[in-house]
């Protein structure tokens, strides 16, 4: 199981141990309060469940331990793929595109349907800007949930986008179809509007062949020309294969 996962379902599993125990402390509580109320079975049961959280808590902790340290070994091996791939994109260029604006970054489909999103577990870039938009990438939401959607690599020009989108209304924007403002409402759109010009999105495939996550490189406006070259979208499609096999 891969880490991100197991730890949503160590997170379900101490919500769920928390719950029952506290129903537990609950009944013991009302058996001391009302004795001749008191079923002998769930008293016993009552006491079990305490025991069992208790005992499991003292595990919790070493396994909370293993769980960071294995994350951040994920994290620093994807890292390092990402880390070189701006300036493979620099070199495939000719010194075109710079290195300190580009950005690369590895997302993982986070599990338990209906609530499944892509979640960043790495990202390189020089410049601090632009930082998190914040927004939660469901499938088929913006241009590396509609990679996760549609199962294939994406090149967008956003720059161009943007700037026939620049002056828009909420009103103007929902009249929009779906797939044109790329399952985007208005407020979200906000967010990332003249943040990006050109976005390279590659999904990562696990041994089954299912979409398991987006490799993605991106880039302010004005290099689109150069970035959407066949050797440019191969060097993302080869970064994502390394992560992919790192990951899966």
């Amino acid at each position: 199981m891969h880490v991100p996962e197991w730890a949503t379902v160590r997170a379900w599993i101490s919500a769920l141990a928390g719950l029952a125990a506290a129903a537990a402390t609950a009944y013991l509580v009302w058996a001391q309060l009302y004795p001749e109320e008191t079923e002998r079975f769930w008293e016993i049961t009552s006491i079990a469940v305490v025991a069992v959280v208790a005992i499991g808590s003292s595990f919790a902790r070493p396994l909370r331990i293993y769980t960071l340290d294995r994350l951040e070994r994920e994290r620093h091996k994807v890292s390092i793929v990402l880390r070189g791939l701006p300036w493979t994109v620099h070199e495939l260029t000719n010194g075109k595109v710079p290195v300190q604006p580009l950005g690369a970054s590895a997302w993982v489909v986070t599990p338990w349907w209906p609530f499944q999103r892509l979640h960043r577990i790495a990202h390189e870039r020089v410049n601090e800007m632009p930082g998190p938009s914040g927004i939660s990438w469901t499938k088929g939401k913006g241009v590396i949930g509609h990679c996760w959607h549609q199962g294939r690599e994406q090149i967008v020009d956003s720059g161009t986008f943007d700037k026939g989108h620049e002056d828009w209304t909420k009103d103007r924007w929902d009249r929009l179809d779906v797939k044109t403002r790329r399952g985007l409402s208005y407020k979200d759109y906000k967010k990332i509007r003249g943040k990006y010009g050109t976005v390279i999105a590659i999904p990562m495939f696990d041994r089954r062949e299912r979409v398991r996550g987006v490799v993605v490189l991106d880039a302010p406006p004005g290099y689109h020309p150069l970035l959407k070259s066949p050797v440019v979208i191969e060097a993302v499609c080869a970064a994502s294969g390394v992560v992919s096999k790192l990951l899966y």
